[in-house]
């Protein structure tokens, strides 16, 4: 008998079947089956999904400034004697609360503008001086002081 007209066993014949279908998805999931591409960041991600909150504007916190961030928003009497106070001995940790405090969404955000500069940003830099002369001031600061029997950078 001629080897070429031999035929395979059924197994045989049966295994190449599912290769080929293997293959062939493999080919497919290669290509691609028109799906929505992923974001490429998360701030992509955030604006596409209207159930994700954009994050609060909390100024440009990761920049030196020099204490000289323009408020964009209306200050209380309070908050610009903090941060004439702040700016009197500027470094990069009162840099950030007056960034953040002159910012839109900073004192809005949980723990105040003290949290977003010194849970994780100015960790070991040491507090600002106290505000003695602002807290006298009725409109009360946001920066949320931890440890402050009220709401104030000076004290904790």
């Amino acid at each position: 008998m001629n080897v070429a007209m031999r035929k395979r066993p059924t197994c045989m014949r049966l295994h190449d079947g599912f290769a080929i279908v293997a293959l062939t998805l493999f080919a497919l999931s290669a290509v691609g089956c028109g799906g929505t591409p992923a974001p490429s960041d998360a701030t992509a991600s955030a604006a596409a999904d209207p159930f994700v909150p954009a994050p609060p504007d909390v100024g440009d916190v990761g920049r030196y400034h020099a204490c000289k961030a323009t408020p964009r928003r209306a200050l209380s009497e309070r908050e610009r004697c903090e941060i004439a106070a702040l700016a009197t001995h500027c470094s990069p940790a009162n840099d950030c609360l007056v960034s953040c405090l002159s910012s839109p969404g900073g004192v809005n955000v949980g723990g105040g503008c003290w949290h977003v500069c010194f849970s994780g940003m100015h960790r070991d830099e040491p507090a600002p001086p106290g505000f003695a002369e602002c807290e006298r001031s009725p409109d009360p600061s946001r920066l949320g002081t931890p440890g402050a029997a009220g709401p104030s950078v000076g004290q904790g």
